[in-house]
């Protein structure tokens, strides 16, 4: 009988302790939208949370998209402000040299720019800001995205190892993480985006790798800004003669009526890029048949 009543106090304990851990991970997970978003480290409910005013209480820390269908678009062109009190500083993610653009891949959009580091190099965040995510995700393999305070955000992936926590309020140059090839990775690289309310857009638009600084202090946003996957890769597609691939990368031939604002507009870069990537000026003639590296 002794051994009876052991034998059942100790089921009841089993029993009691799965029931409390399954209560505790269903307090701590919810689904929206068909996704499950986890908010044991949630900045719900506090004034931590930065862009509130962009993105609501949308804080999910485990995917960089709610929807691959989801369609954004603007009203009226935005103009973010790139440094502020808030986000008071620039630093460069890492030093390394640009070794693949952003834009399509094989029929694939490349949302991000690749860049050339070792193994266990630290990098950087780009702004000041809140991580949103810091996991082990698919073709990204480790990834830290941090959300900044005018709207932007930031993804930094295939990193060998993750220094920061999920609501980590992080500077300008703190460090993220340690290079590496985890995820969809053939060499030591960072592929580092950015994105605007969760699509991305050319990180050569904010940063000029080259230089190692912000174009600008401001960035306008528009409906043009983003990389329309269906309207871009008709773009590209109607004909094969105006765009040529070798393994300098991307280059188009001018022809008439090209303008450099409408070479910008349509390769969804600016004009003062187009500048110099290509020695020119504003003012420079184009002349038929000229090669322009985009």
């Amino acid at each position: 009988m002794k051994i009876k009543n052991i034998l059942l106090s100790f089921a009841l304990i089993v029993v009691f302790h799965v029931f409390t851990q399954a209560q505790k991970v269903k307090t701590e997970k919810e689904v929206v939208s068909g996704n499950e978003i986890s908010n044991s480290d949630s900045l719900k409910g506090t004034n931590m949370l930065p862009s509130e005013k962009i993105y609501g209480n949308l804080w999910d820390t485990l995917y960089i998209r709610l929807s691959r269908n989801a369609k954004v678009s603007v009203n009226d062109s935005v103009i973010l402000k790139l440094l502020t009190e808030e986000n008071s500083n620039f630093y460069m993610p890492v030093p390394g040299k640009v070794i693949s653009e952003f834009g399509w891949r094989h029929g694939r959009i490349h949302a991000g720019i690749d860049i050339q580091l070792n193994k266990g190099d630290s990098i950087h965040s780009a702004f000041d800001g809140v991580v949103r995510i810091s996991r082990y995700f698919s073709g990204y393999g480790n990834i830290v995205v941090v959300r900044h305070y005018n709207g932007l955000e930031t993804c930094y992936a295939h990193m060998s190892k993750r220094l920061t926590k999920v609501s980590q309020i992080v500077k300008a140059g703190d460090v993220l993480g340690l290079g590496g090839r985890t995820g969809h990775a053939t060499c030591n690289h960072l592929h580092f985006e950015v994105r605007y309310l969760q699509e991305p857009i050319n990180p050569r638009l904010v940063v000029n790798f080259e230089n190692q600084k912000i174009n600008s202090d401001t960035l306008i946003v528009s409906n043009d800004t983003f990389f329309h996957r269906k309207n871009i890769s008709k773009k590209h597609t109607t004909n094969k003669s105006d765009l040529t691939i070798d393994k300098k990368g991307n280059y188009y031939y001018i022809k008439q009526g090209d303008t450099l604002y409408s070479l910008a507009k349509r390769y969804n870069t600016s004009v003062t890029l187009l500048c110099n990537k290509n020695n020119i000026s504003e003012k420079s003639t184009l002349r038929i048949g000229q090669k322009l590296k985009l």
